[in-house]
């Protein structure tokens, strides 16, 4: 049977094959040692923003975050970092942050190092300064894309937080056990 393209589709075909190296082919050495350097940079650059949370100094987060970040998180949508610096304003008023432990389950590098994706979960607990509210805990899924910014620096561009559901009850995954033994049913 006859195509309208003729001879043309088998050496398209090859040119896909041998002139596309990421056509399945595996990542050089080089470029997995970049990858590898890229994961260790952002998880490095995780744990000092979780050093500068704990410490309470919320003047230096805006560091952290590229001046287009969007953040999503349960009950707020931070579409800018003038957003976000004005929250973080706010916040630094109006409570401390008292504990923030965060578990890193992967992280995904690409684009030959230059972005990257964490996600995992995190639980940070924290009080309002004027003791009006009770403490709040947050149990957090997270998704943190990484950028290596203009000047080398690996800074947060979004992040996107979700509510862990509770963890389901015992008693809910368990059946009551049954007086005596039972017996399966008769067939007829």
């Amino acid at each position: 049977m006859a195509t309208r393209f003729g001879g043309l589709v088998l050496p398209l075909v090859a040119l896909a094959l041998v002139g596309c190296p990421a056509n399945n082919a595996p990542p050089s050495s080089t470029d997995t040692a970049t990858l590898a350097t890229a994961r260790q940079a952002v998880q490095k650059r995780m744990d000092d923003y979780l050093a500068v949370l704990r410490a309470n100094q919320f003047d230096s987060l805006g560091s952290y975050w590229t001046k287009d970040a969007e953040i999503f998180e349960n009950a707020m949508e931070i579409k800018d970092r003038a957003t976000f610096d004005a929250i973080v304003a706010q916040e630094k008023r109006t409570l401390k942050l008292d504990s923030i432990n965060l578990s890193t389950s992967e992280i995904f590098a690409h684009d030959g190092g230059m972005v990257a994706y964490q996600y995992g979960h995190y639980v940070e607990g924290f009080h309002y300064l004027d003791g009006k509210k009770p403490p709040e805990i947050a149990h957090n899924n997270f998704v943190a894309r990484w950028i290596k910014d203009t000047d080398g620096m690996w800074r947060m561009h979004r992040f996107l937080a979700t509510p862990m559901p509770a963890p389901a009850a015992a008693s809910a995954r368990m059946k009551a056990p049954t007086k005596g033994p039972t017996k399966a049913p008769r067939m007829k």
